[in-house]
């Protein structure tokens, strides 16, 4: 410390150099970094009142402190999408306090109390200010400078609505037992995901509010699973109607509510649509009751043992019924006798199947024979419906009241039956047969009047009239079995009719007859007819009309030359109505234009039968084996041509996709697989070299040249010198072709140190197109081997830990060392940690003790730049201990250095220890504890001596030991900054035992100058007794005496008359009182005390005006005394 004495302008100096000293640590700056922005969730609403998080991570990477500024102008988040964020700001770092510690991290933790209102990505980045404690330098970190930031997704509000309340049965029977569907279509408008709550609990529901007794029950959750609905999306949800209630007939309005939360917000949605939003309606009718039309009924008589068709008439008569689907195979007319003989007819493909509400249809039945054993008379046939209204079954029984048909006795000549084909094709060339049977039920022969205007057939088509004019019909000439026309009694006969041509007008046609005979006995006419029953119906169909569809093949790639048969399915539809035969034999498959495939024949459709009717749709499989040899793989298109017979006219029908251009599909014929090994490397982190016993990969590179997919790809790995192979064979599962594919081996390698060579082969590979071994192409490696030079693994070993001192003072700041001494005892190398000071530890009886400040090295002893030991290598860490502990005694000093084994991480961290004690002993604490003068004026000012010009006086150093040891050989030097001589009085070195003091005496003259010395004293030398080592002071109490040298006192009288005025001249009156006056002035720089007098000599004829006063008194320098005097 540098200064100036005030009084001489002297410069002065003091210094730590005797003792005093300070220690503090160079720490590196502080430097404030922001790791990570981390958000408690991806996605939040605008406007969200539910909170949530963000924490900024923030780290001091320097070694400095900081103080984190927490206002938040200093400190604050950033949003993107906008700056209307209410937080809850963190007034603390989330470890507690506001200090970050040099190299801490710790966290901001930010609370968003309201989301924005601005949708969108929204990026957060963050500012963070702190001030560094050591300098008060102030420091600022933007995230966004240094790509730290975090993404939340700002979605608009979730809004939930009904778009459609659907009935999925529509309509619906009033009472009906058959459960139905509403299908709710809800979608959520908005932006943030919704969870649905479509229980009733949730407040979930559809009802319909003009019903009563309706049960419908709540969906779990949406058709496609789960209850989440995203943004924009839509759902469906299915509520059951269990339970159809009543309500009137007509239409209903369906109202519904569906309920949700907001995932984002927890904000609880509810849509609704009531009766006056719902625009969604159901229908509900009444349970058809139908009823018979009177008079519909035909024919009414009836010929035993002649078969007929019947028609009659069904109605229902309300609007509000629903539409009946009447099944033409149940639905049935019967009748019959007493004795149980029964007459029924079910519903031919002529027949209504529709009954709407107020409408009628026609019920046609299928010709059939009135049996003789049905007695003759009149009977009331009953009808009996059969089928479906609205899905829901339908039974019924109606009456054909009042009327009823009579059964008399058959006539001698009538037709029993007209034989036809269900089906032929319009414009046909190919013939048919229309047969007419005919009976004579007499006894007496019928000639038959075989002129086509008597006796004929007539085609009519329902819906368009008589077409027999379309038709080329070739009329018989005579019976068939009889070969004339003459029909004896009893007897049963045909008439064949060839059917050259048929029409070219499409549906359903009734063939009827008309025949006509003469009694041969009596020459009665006779005649019959089927217009009133027995006629016959077929189709007139549209030709069948063949078409391939598509041509699939069952997997989208082959492999060029594959035996493992494949499949191509080809579906095949009638465009047309006349029914076809497949042609097995000469349906086929080829590729691009014509291109033979190998292929084994199909023998039916896949769904059975040649058959294929109009309208219809079928498959044809057929098998492919083997695939055709293209070596470099190529797409080919696949095409089909198949034939077919029309059962009606016989005609060929075809179809070929090539000709055609439709129905196509490609395949992939792919090039073979061609797999190697590419490379195989030792994947040891300081490859090659790895430990005895370790395990380590070893890496192969397998390719795929070609371009199928191989699987079940072995890999084998063979080692040379004893390591093993935990898996020595390695099956890829799938690797695509053109692709490379990267594995590795587990390997231990030998426990014993050497060289091993391991090599990496393919065993097998399948093609994956076929699963066959033998198509994937086996190529020469590139490179199969690596090796591994196996060593003993690294071992350091702390050799001893050695202090520069064996006893130290505590509390002592001199600085003293610890050499840490070690050596790479084995074969692999040894990698360092940096030192830390804290890998020195003291402790006494096992107590810590962390008062000590050490200082670790930057490198080795030797100065080698890397932290790295190869084998046998040795070297040492020096560490600084700067400041010593408080605590005494034998102090164990434990000294840990961590190491990493270079060939294997995967040992992890490894500690290398030794200990060594060092003795603490407690501090000499040898100090000055006083300085004292004997100068007699010294004790106006502490610590000041004021002296004449050259005076001589004392000064008394004390030194104190209050330390544990003796001192010996103490020496304490006193100097002048001035020119004052200083003597040293008795034996210069004293012995000073623990807890005891000396005195040391200094004589000294005062320069002869005046003016400000300074004296200071200082130890200058001391030896503890117990360790022989030179002891350093401790810091004076005090050691400086300042001495102020004067020039001594020299004192002057003045003295004269001071009043009256006029006696001032020494011309005094007889008689008058006169004052004198004198004063001492002290002319010198040394201060007079209070001892001085001063005497009045009187002359003769002057006498005291106050006789008791004295004429001798005290005086104060540069006061004035005063006496009054009378001139005689």
């Amino acid at each position: 410390v540098f200064g100036t004495d005030l009084n001489s302008g002297e410069h002065l100096v003091a210094t730590t150099a005797s003792g005093g000293k300070g220690v503090f640590v160079v720490q590196t700056p502080a430097d404030l970094r922001i790791d990570g922005i981390l958000t408690s969730v991806d996605r939040a609403t605008v406007q969200q009142d539910r909170d949530w998080y963000i924490d900024v991570v923030i780290e001091n990477a320097g070694e400095s402190d900081l103080q984190i500024k927490f206002d938040s102008l200093s400190t604050d988040l950033n949003f993107s999408t906008s700056n209307d964020f209410s937080l809850t700001r963190p007034t603390e770092l989330a470890g507690g306090g506001n200090i970050l510690s040099g190299g801490a991290i710790d966290t901001l933790h930010y609370v968003v109390a309201k989301t924005g209102s601005v949708s969108g990505n929204c990026v957060v980045t963050a500012v963070v200010s702190a001030e560094e404690l050591n300098s008060t330098r102030l420091l600022a970190t933007d995230s966004s400078m240094n790509g730290v930031e975090a993404n939340v997704v700002i979605e608009e509000a979730a809004l939930l609505e009904i778009l459609a309340l659907t009935p999925m049965q529509n309509p619906v029977t009033i009472n009906q037992a058959r459960s139905w569907v509403i299908e709710m279509r809800v979608r959520n408008s908005g932006g943030s995901d919704v969870t649905l709550k479509p229980d009733s609990v949730g407040g979930s529901s559809v009802n319909i509010p003009a019903g009563s007794g309706f049960v419908i029950e709540n969906p779990s959750e949406l058709k496609t699973g789960g209850n989440r609905l995203a943004g924009g999306e839509v759902g469906l949800l299915d509520f059951v109607v269990s339970t159809t209630g009543s309500v009137t007939p007509g239409k209903h309005v369906i109202t519904g509510s569906i309920a949700g939360e907001e995932d984002n917000s927890g904000r609880l949605l509810n849509a609704v649509k009531d009766v006056s939003t719902s625009t969604d309606s159901v229908i509900f009718q009444a349970k058809p009751v139908p009823s018979y039309v009177q008079g519909s009924i035909e024919p009414v008589v009836l010929s035993s043992g002649a078969g007929f068709s019947f028609e009659c008439s069904v109605a229902s008569t309300g609007s509000y019924y629903s539409t009946l689907h009447l099944d033409r195979s149940s639905t049935s007319i019967k009748f019959g006798d007493a004795d149980g003989d029964t007459f029924t007819a079910y519903t031919s493909p002529l027949s209504d199947t529709l009954l709407e509400a107020s409408s009628q249809a026609t019920l046609r039945f299928e010709p059939t024979i009135v049996d003789t054993s049905i007695a003759t008379g009149t009977y009331y046939p009953l009808l009996y419906l059969h089928g479906i209204e609205n899905g829901n079954p339908f039974y019924s029984v109606v009456p054909v009241f009042p009327d009823s048909v009579v059964i008399e006795e058959a006539p001698q000549l009538s037709i029993n039956e007209i034989m036809i084909p269900q089906s032929v094709t319009e414009s046909q060339e190919r013939d048919w047969k229309i047969k007419v049977v005919l009976q004579n039920n007499g006894e007496a022969s019928v000639k038959l009047d075989l002129d086509p205007s008597e006796t004929n057939v007539s085609i009519i088509l329902v819906g368009v009239g008589d077409r027999t004019s379309e038709y080329a019909i070739t009329y018989p000439s005579s019976l068939a079995a009889s070969g004339n026309d003459t029909l004896i009694g009893g007897m049963v006969d045909t008439l064949i009719y060839t059917v050259t041509k048929t029409g070219t007008t499409t549906g359903t046609a009734l063939v009827h007859a008309k025949v006509k005979g003469i009694d041969v006995n009596s020459s009665e006419v006779l005649y019959d007819d089927t217009y009133n029953g027995g006629w016959s119906n077929m189709a007139v169909q549209t030709p069948g009309s063949p078409r391939i569809t598509e041509t699939v093949a069952e997997r989208d790639s082959v492999t060029s030359g594959q035996s493992t048969p494949w499949s191509i399915v080809v579906e095949l539809c009638n465009e047309g109505e006349s029914a076809l035969t497949l042609l097995p034999d000469s349906a086929e498959v080829y590729y691009n234009g014509g291109s033979a495939l190998s292929f084994v024949k199909p023998v039916a459709f896949t769904e059975g039968g040649l058959t294929l009717n109009g309208s219809e749709c079928k498959h044809i499989l057929f098998t492919v084996s083997p695939t055709p040899v293209i070596p470099e793989g190529k797409d080919i298109v696949l095409n089909a041509r198949i034939v077919l017979i029309e059962n009606n006219s016989l005609d060929v029908r075809s179809f070929d996709t090539g000709k055609a251009g439709t129905g196509q599909s490609t395949i992939r014929v792919q090039k073979r697989a061609a797999v190697r090994i590419a490379s195989v490397a030792n994947g040891a982190s300081r490859s090659p070299f790895v430990n005895v016993g370790q395990r380590f990969p070893v890496v192969f590179t397998l390719e795929n040249t070609g371009e199928a997919q191989a699987d079940s790809v072995s890999v084998k790995l063979t080692a040379s010198n004893g390591s093993s192979v935990e898996d020595t064979v390695i099956t890829i599962v799938g690797m695509k072709g053109s692709s490379t594919l990267v594995d590795s081996f587990t390997v231990t390698a030998a426990s014993a140190v050497g060289t091993d060579l391991f090599t990496s082969s393919i065993v097998r590979a399948v093609d994956a197109n076929s699963g066959e071994d033998t198509l994937v192409d086996m190529l020469p490696s590139v490179d199969d081997t690596a090796e591994a030079v196996i060593q003993r693994p690294a071992v350091l070993v702390v050799t001893s830990v050695e202090p520069s001192q064996g006893e130290v003072n505590a509390g002592q700041t001199a600085d003293w060392t610890v050499r840490v001494n070690m050596i790479n005892s084995g074969e692999a190398p040894v990698v360092l940690q940096p030192p830390n000071r804290e890998n020195i530890a003291f402790s006494i009886s096992g107590d810590a003790l962390n008062d000590y400040l050490v200082i670790e090295p930057d490198t080795l002893a030797s100065g080698k730049s890397s932290l790295e030991l190869i084998a046998g290598e040795s070297d040492a860490f020096i560490y600084t201990v700067s400041t010593t502990g408080s605590d005494t005694g034998i102090v164990n000093l434990t000294s840990s250095v961590k190491w990493n084994d270079a060939n294997d991480p995967l040992r992890g961290t490894l500690v290398s220890s030794s200990d060594t004690t060092v003795h603490v002993k407690e501090p000499s604490g040898l100090r000055i504890t006083s300085i004292v003068s004997d100068a007699p004026n010294n004790d106006k000012i502490p610590n000041t001596s004021i002296v004449d010009l050259n005076q001589s006086f004392n000064i008394y150093v004390t030194v104190g030991n209050t330390g544990g040891d003796d001192i010996d050989s103490v020496s304490v030097r006193l100097v002048s900054d001035g020119a004052s001589t200083i003597e040293t009085v008795g034996e210069p070195f004293k012995y000073i035992q623990s807890n005891n003091q000396v005195v040391f005496t200094f004589r000294i003259t005062a320069g002869g100058t005046p003016g400000t010395e300074i004296l200071s004293a200082s130890i200058d030398y001391a030896v503890s007794v117990n360790t022989g080592e030179t002891v350093t002071p401790a810091e004076a109490i005090e050691s400086v005496e300042y001495v102020d040298i004067q020039t001594p006192v020299s004192l002057l009288l003045n003295s004269s008359i001071t009043d009256p005025r006029g006696a001032m001249d020494d011309t005094l009156s007889a008689g008058q009182t006169f004052v004198v006056s004198a004063a001492v002035v002290n002319n010198g720089e040394a201060s007079c005390d209070q001892s001085g007098e001063v005497s009045l000599v009187l002359p003769a004829g002057v006498t005291l005006a106050d006789t008791e006063e004295p004429l001798t008194r005290q005086f104060t320098v540069g006061q004035t005394l005063s006496w009054s005097l009378i001139a005689d």
